[in-house]
């Protein structure tokens, strides 16, 4: 077929129509002006040299001195269309060194997935907080050793009003009186306060405090009565003025050894504890450990008691509140083969059990503490068997909401370590301290780990001298102050109470 080629008069492309639209108006494809189609083929010519022809002074002409003829515009640099220019950002030259080579494209798309990734890495580590930390453990503020009347082991610590720091736990202070639950209040240097000790003359220690609203303490803890048939537990609690007074002290007796292992406040004073009793078995079923939740008054009465029917032996051992304002335990649940899974339970505030789950973790020991995290769900520590399965390991763990596991983490290395503890910092970290075999300075050390809520290691760090030592209790105050408690035998052969205060 006969075509008419021709030229736009607006941006001068090249057009080629059939012979058949001669003398119709067209639509130009490149700045879209309408035309009219001539009769005819529109022969182009060649554009033509200019003659050279040289000056009288025999200097070269101005084309070949000048890039454009004498009056001409300057080329446009917005690349605007019709213009028949590039625009200026692809007008820059690349900057190269001579006889270098031009990078790929692949170089170039390499270099921006290794940024995004370590973009994605940063954010799992917390963010800007992760990087700020990393490597970076907190500075010792000052160290004490509480000595006294017996060996005193703490087990519980917490921030109180103005720094104040309140210690819970237990004093070996000999016979006739035995092990009897201490509690102790420090001012922020570590200078003590006072002290106080409750129980008889068989097994009694605190193993969990809760700061209340007016200054004071409530410690729960578990006790045993001298019987010569056997010792009776009891959940034991007390609730202590500022100054170290008796408002009330309540215990829950009960037929079988019985302990509260943790407990929390409401914001309305009562008191929520967790532990569990043990059932005395028969000539059809053996004896076993039950997991138990209790709620008590403001005024320190029983509201309710509530033990967990599962088989085999089970304990609970720290409690927790979950968003919605229900109550949740953590413990250990262990069949009749040994074989040990992480038990979790949520009641709400009148006692109703909500779930109950049993989460098989393989090589779980023991789980010691939890805590509530601010976007739901909680962080949990204590000690599983290693990869080898001859040693102990740290483990740290995350749960949803509704008890699903998200994320489990061992910490360790060739010798036994453990969890003890754990908090919850202010800008959203954990800490999780225990004592470790696996380093430091002696058989084996207090030890500390930061983690973010994802589970990526920020630091760790150990104190200890050349005997056994451990940190026992944790508490995160404001400003990311930490206090650590435990034992050490850096000044003799017999454990001292040790208390740690850690700066920023």
């Amino acid at each position: 077929m006969k075509a008419i080629r021709f030229k736009c008069p607006t941006c001068n492309v090249k057009i080629a129509v059939p012979a058949m639209m001669a003398g119709q108006l067209v639509e130009c494809r490149s700045c879209g002006n309408p035309m009219l189609v001539p009769e005819q083929e529109e022969k182009v010519e060649a554009p033509q040299a200019p003659a050279r022809a040289l000056p009288e002074n025999g200097d070269a002409p101005w084309w070949e001195d000048s890039p454009a003829p004498p009056g001409s515009p300057e080329p446009s640099r917005t690349g605007e269309p019709g213009t028949g220019e590039k625009p200026w950002w692809q007008q820059i030259p690349d900057i190269q060194e001579p006889d270098e080579e031009k990078p790929r494209v692949w170089r170039r798309r390499l270099k921006l997935l290794v940024l995004t990734v370590l973009l994605l890495v940063a954010a799992g580590m917390g963010g800007l907080q992760g990087w700020k930390y990393l490597n970076r453990p907190p500075e010792l503020l000052w160290e004490k050793t509480l000595g006294g009347p017996g060996e005193r082991s703490p087990l519980a610590a917490s921030f109180l009003y103005g720094g104040i720091i309140a210690l819970a736990g237990s004093a070996q202070l000999g016979l006739p009186q035995g092990q009897e639950a201490w509690v102790s209040l420090l001012d922020p240097d570590g200078g003590r306060i006072w002290d106080r000790f409750f129980g008889g003359n068989s097994l009694d220690e605190a193993t969990a405090l809760v700061p209340t609203e007016d200054g004071g303490i409530t410690a729960v803890g578990r006790g045993q009565f001298r019987n010569p048939l056997g010792g009776d537990g009891f959940v034991w609690a007390v609730r202590l003025s500022p100054n170290g007074t008796v408002q009330w002290e309540n215990r829950d007796g009960a037929f079988g050894g019985t302990a509260a292992q943790a407990a929390l406040s409401g914001a309305d004073g009562r008191l929520f504890m967790a532990g569990w009793d043990w059932e005395r078995g028969t000539l059809l079923r053996k004896s076993r450990k039950r997991a138990l939740a209790l709620y008590l008054h403001p005024n320190g009465t029983l509201a309710w008691r509530v033990v967990l029917d599962i088989a085999g032996d089970s304990a609970a051992t720290t409690v927790a509140t979950a968003v919605d304002g229900g109550l949740v335990i953590a413990g250990v649940a262990t069949d009749d083969a040994g074989a040990k899974a992480l038990l979790l339970a949520k009641f709400k505030t009148w006692g109703e059990l909500v779930w109950k789950k049993i989460v098989p973790v393989p090589g779980l020991l023991s789980v010691k503490a939890m805590t509530a995290l601010p976007n739901g769900g909680f962080a949990l520590a204590g000690s599983a068997r290693g990869p080898e399965g001859h040693k102990t390991d740290l483990w740290a763990a995350r749960t949803g909401e509704d008890g699903s596991l998200k994320w489990q983490k061992t910490f360790g290395g060739f010798g036994d370590d453990m969890a003890h503890a754990l908090a919850l910092t202010p800008d959203k970290d954990l800490v999780v301290v225990g004592e470790t075999a696996s380093s430091g300075a002696g058989q084996s050390d207090a030890y500390a780990i930061r983690l973010t809520l994802g589970g990526w290691r920020i630091w760790e760090k150990t104190w200890g001298g050349p005997g056994p030592d451990r940190a026992t209790a944790v508490a995160a105050g404001p400003n990311g102050a930490l206090v650590l408690t435990g034992t050490t035998t850096r000044n003799g052969s017999n454990p001292e109470a040790w208390v740690l205060r850690l700066g920023r």
